[in-house]
């Protein structure tokens, strides 16, 4: 199957010329009159004047003037012209555009002529291509020796073009997992692993391009919680605590004016083992990869969690899929190696009461170490108190426990973070292989339950993904 991108061809409009409709005897009697306009003409603005008719740049014009007959010697010129002009009031007829333009006198007058002008710009379309531009063709001059060649039309944008085409990956058929990803899909796809069936969303920004290559982002949830609480569809609930409907990881919300894809698998009793899930989620990612076009070089891992305990075993074992990590509430896990230097985001509360901050801090200065970094670490970017970022990347209401549903969760208003909101404060390590970067960054969650597990919902209001693929997005090329 083939998807057709056409662009309409531009107007195109000739203005056949006033000379020609002149008698041949007239025409000789004002040879040397004609001459000098022309001359005149070609000294004066290209502004269009009273009694002028241009057509659209961009598309490839008609030929210039070959249907005056030439006489003594006189060549007329064959000119591809992107635009011409009529002028009225009985004044000789000259193109604008690719094509070169000649005056061709009667009755053994001498021939005057210029080489083409550039053609003008073309008006922007809708979804236009670029216009094609043509060389001019060379004029006749004196004694039918051929003209310089005109100069070369500018392309124009919008009217003329061509149609691009783009063939959709995926494999028609009964799954409709397996079908080409369209912009807003939101799939939920299942295989067979290991002899279990295993799923996961597959969600399409409405910015995805199936021409063109999209960041992937593999979005893991935490124990005890699902693939739809990861992915807004659910809220996070903590024994009687229970968050807004709508927020999830804001993954989603996060690259929703991307060209990107956001993956959420789901674990087995919701929760995950890393020794064999590791390549349940490189499976769902070639799932994804079949279906629709992939940048190599933009594919994260991230979760919460035991999901971010998924995110450094998937992100270590193939560094060169796994171009970048955003783990958030690590459980403890190790990365011993990093085959291509990789940027690294954390997240943790100090106050977290089911895993450990100081390992996950640790981890970072393992992350450096093997980054080969050479500077750090030192303080990087502070949100809410003494401030030193003013980006919209903090919630204008709170998603914390008994605050409202989110209306409309992929629209969920940003602003920059409150100097009166607790200080998360972040450090980083710079002067890394490959110019990447690690940054950890500890977030105030001592009012939320557990400590701020759950560190989506924090005492800043800080939306940790939107601040996550701001990261991200700085190392990609």
């Amino acid at each position: 199957m083939t998807i057709m991108f056409s662009i309409g061809n531009g107007a195109r409009s000739r203005a056949l010329p006033h000379a020609q409709r002149r008698s041949r005897a007239s025409f000789g009697k004002h040879t040397h009159e004609l001459a000098f306009a022309l001359l005149l003409f070609a000294c004066s603005s290209n502004t269009p004047g009273a009694g002028q008719n241009y057509a659209a740049g961009g598309a490839v014009g008609a030929s210039g003037f070959p249907t005056m007959p030439a006489s003594n010697g006189g060549v007329p010129s064959a000119g591809t012209g992107g635009m011409s002009s009529l002028q009225g009031g009985g004044a000789p007829s000259t193109s604008s555009g690719a094509g070169g333009v000649s005056m061709i006198a009667a009755g053994g007058s001498p021939v005057v002529a210029m080489g083409g002008t550039a053609g003008m710009v073309g008006g922007s379309g809708a979804a236009g291509m670029a216009g094609v531009s043509s060389a001019g063709a060379g004029g006749a001059s004196v004694g039918g020796a051929s003209g310089a060649s005109g100069a070369s039309g500018a392309a124009g944008a919008g009217a003329g073009g061509a149609s691009q085409t783009c063939t959709p990956m995926g494999m028609p058929g009964s799954d409709p997992c397996m079908s080409s990803l369209k912009a807003n899909d939101d799939r939920l796809c299942k295989f067979t692993y290991n002899g279990a069936q295993r799923q996961f969303y597959m969600y399409a920004t409405p910015a995805f391009d199936p021409c063109k290559p999209a960041s992937l982002i593999m979005d893991c949830h935490g124990l005890s919680e699902s693939a739809e609480v990861q992915a807004g569809k659910a809220a996070f609930t903590l024994g009687a605590s229970k968050f807004p409907n709508g927020y999830g990881s804001s993954w989603r919300m996060a690259v929703q004016k991307e060209n990107a894809i956001v993956v959420t698998p789901q674990g087995v009793n919701n929760s995950w083992t890393p020794a064999t899930d590791v390549g349940f989620v490189n499976k769902a990612a070639d799932i994804v990869e079949a279906v629709a076009n992939v940048n190599k070089d933009h594919v994260y891992v991230t979760g919460i969690s035991m999901g971010g305990q998924m995110t450094v075993a998937t992100g270590c074992a193939d560094a060169t899929r796994w171009r970048g990590m955003a783990p958030v509430s690590m459980l403890t896990q190790g990365c011993t190696t990093l085959a291509k230097p990789t940027p690294v985001i954390s997240f943790h509360s100090t106050t977290d009461q089911l895993t450990s901050y100081t390992d996950d801090r640790n981890l970072m200065q393992t992350m450096a170490t093997l980054n080969h970094c050479k500077t750090g670490p030192t303080d990087s970017d502070q949100y809410g108190g003494a401030m030193s970022s003013t980006e919209p990347v903090c919630f204008v209401t709170s998603n914390g426990v008994g605050a409202p549903d989110a209306p409309d969760p992929l629209h969920i208003p940003l602003q920059q973070c409150q100097a009166s909101a607790p200080a998360s404060k972040c450090i980083k390590w710079t002067g890394c292989d490959d110019g990447v970067e690690v940054e950890f960054c500890t977030v105030v969650a001592s009012t939320q339950p557990l400590g701020g597990h759950i560190l989506y919902n924090n005492d800043t209001s800080l939306d940790l993904s939107e601040v996550a693929w701001r990261f991200l997005k700085k190392f990609q090329m």
